[in-house]
């Protein structure tokens, strides 16, 4: 399987959002899932902005809504498959906790017999674009103050009854802006208590249990890809470059992702040289090849919060 993780590449382009004139009031509007306040009423405007990504589900646009005659943008994901994705993100959207570092669910809603789901707006960057375009590196109170927010992130879904595994936590799926961090997309997400192993994914940043087949999707998964993030967050503080935890022939044929998934139960990936010694060894625990050896998101950040004393 091949798959880049920056790729917004879709199946299905024919999907376009419906110009809406905002003179005029949309038709055949319908609320499915309303989370309430501003957004428990019918919207009066529902106009698009731009393009913001695509993939392979849907495509996601800044929009701005008008009701009670005050304006706010969002953004807002047209799904493609309405009859097997929609009902799939329905039942853990509801279950999506509020958290400063999640971003927000607010509504689900049919206009013209076209289905869409709105989240809060963060205005940034995903975390390799802004490294990508910083000329500035993180010091390290932005590094460890980082890495804590996308463990808090992790820990509020892992921790919540039953837990929420994100299953797709790559650069993509982390907004970063001013010194905040989110994570988004929850296209992919389970409970604990569902057992699910890859069926489309971003093998850069998934754990070798997962690319082998040999275990389903779990907390640890989770856990992995957040050290392997946190590898690359490593390597632009310390050096300014932006890389992939491993290299790999410019192909990325699948096959390299499992021989690579077999060298990563044997070898984590290379630090800096200056690397702060607390930090590595921190990252190389979350980077443990068994599963149940890897720290919970609870525990890391027990670990970071020694880190930040």
């Amino acid at each position: 399987m091949k798959k880049k993780w920056n790729s917004f590449e879709s199946k299905n382009k024919k999907n376009e959002l419906p110009e809406l004139k905002s003179s005029k009031k949309i038709s055949n509007y319908s609320p499915i899932i309303n989370k309430g306040g501003f957004f428990d009423t019918e919207f009066e405007e529902f106009n698009k902005i731009k393009e913001i990504s695509q993939g392979a589900y849907g495509r996601v646009f800044l929009v701005e809504v008008k009701t009670r005659n005050i304006t706010r943008k969002i953004a807002s994901k047209l799904v493609f498959d309405q009859k097997k994705q929609i009902y799939k993100e329905i039942r853990l959207l509801k279950k999506i906790p509020k958290h400063e570092n999640l971003i927000e669910f607010i509504s689900l809603i049919s206009i013209n017999f076209h289905i869409y789901i709105n989240f809060e707006y963060f205005e940034g960057d995903d975390i390799w674009s802004y490294m990508k375009k910083s000329n500035n590196f993180f010091s390290k109170c932005e590094l460890i103050e980082v890495i804590y927010q996308l463990l808090s992130g992790i820990n509020c879904l892992h921790t919540q009854n039953p837990g929420i595994i994100h299953c797709d936590i790559h650069p993509g799926n982390i907004l970063y802006s001013n010194r905040r961090l989110k994570i988004c997309d929850y296209g992919s997400c389970i409970t604990s208590n569902f057992k699910k192993k890859p069926e489309e994914a971003n093998y850069f940043f998934i754990a070798p249990e997962l690319v082998l087949n040999e275990q389903n999707y779990s907390f640890g998964s989770d856990i992995y890809a957040c050290g392997l993030i946190i590898n690359l967050l490593i390597i632009f503080h310390y050096t300014g470059i932006v890389s992939l935890p491993f290299q790999y022939p410019n192909e990325y044929p699948f096959e390299y992702f499992v021989v690579m998934a077999n060298i990563s139960k044997y070898k984590i990936p290379n630090f800096p040289n200056d690397t702060d010694e607390h930090l590595k060894l921190f990252c190389e625990g979350i980077l443990k090849s068994r599963p149940n050896e890897r720290p919970s998101a609870f525990e890391c950040i027990q670990m970071i919060d020694k880190m930040k004393q």
